[in-house]
């Protein structure tokens, strides 16, 4: 479910962190950091832990790793098929989410329309 808090120190290594990447922008949805790409949402951080956006098969894929869970802001089964989040405990070490980020990053771009531009693929 929706936290209604989050942690800020999070939510400032979550903005460097997505913020370096190209075109990336953050906001606010609903009390909680956002970010996307050319206007398509990507990344969303619910309590300690942040939701990307996936290709459905990419995201049931990555549901076999661990500290990956099915997003379900609603709670119980009502997980969305294209969001998974990543716990807490993988933002130790940020590059371990890397490959998710890049992942749901080029997936905004690819429904924005947008073509990708060059990014780094490691943490700035």
């Amino acid at each position: 479910m929706f936290s209604p808090r989050f942690d800020e120190a999070l939510r400032q290594m979550l903005e460097e962190l997505l913020r370096a990447m190209p075109a990336v922008t953050s906001g606010d949805l609903f009390g909680h950091p956002v970010w996307s790409v050319h206007g398509t949402l990507f990344a969303c951080l619910s309590g300690e832990a942040i939701a990307f956006r996936l290709e459905r098969n990419t995201a049931k894929d990555w549901l076999h790793e661990p500290g990956v869970e099915p997003f379900a802001p609603l709670g119980g089964n009502l997980g969305m098929s294209e969001w998974i989040q990543v716990c807490r405990d993988l933002f130790d070490d940020p590059d371990s989410f890397v490959p998710i980020r890049d992942a749901a990053y080029d997936y905004a771009l690819r429904r924005s329309g947008v073509e990708a531009p060059y990014r780094r693929t490691s943490i700035p």
